[in-house]
């Protein structure tokens, strides 16, 4: 699961082994976030989680960025920004188009 912050920050995760029933803080790389909404995306076939959130640590909604996860969320050793720094992306959303590409909407 992916958790937005309270307050300017970063993203936090927990994982559940039970279906949901109990959920466990994740000790993983920090990745830095604005207070918007953020996604978090398993693509099983490849073997990849895709964070896409902004990354500014204020209320700005700047810095969108996609972090690729290739050990199941334990580190994010590559970082995509598809857009200007400065430019204006809200909320997200990852969808699976076919194996191994996937069409992300931003608001």
């Amino acid at each position: 699961m992916d958790i937005r912050p309270q307050a300017p920050g970063y993203r936090l995760k927990a994982k559940s082994l039970d279906n949901g029933e109990t959920w466990q803080p994740m000790v993983s790389q920090p990745i830095p976030a604005a207070t918007n909404q953020g996604v978090i995306f398993r693509d099983k076939t490849v073997g990849l989680m895709i964070q896409a959130n902004n990354r500014e640590q204020s209320s700005s909604r700047i810095k969108y960025s996609l972090s690729l996860s290739y050990d199941n969320c334990e580190t994010f050793p590559f970082v995509y920004m598809p857009f200007t720094p400065t430019w204006y992306g809200g909320y997200s959303q990852i969808i699976k188009r076919e194996d191994g590409i996937n069409i992300i909407s931003i608001e």
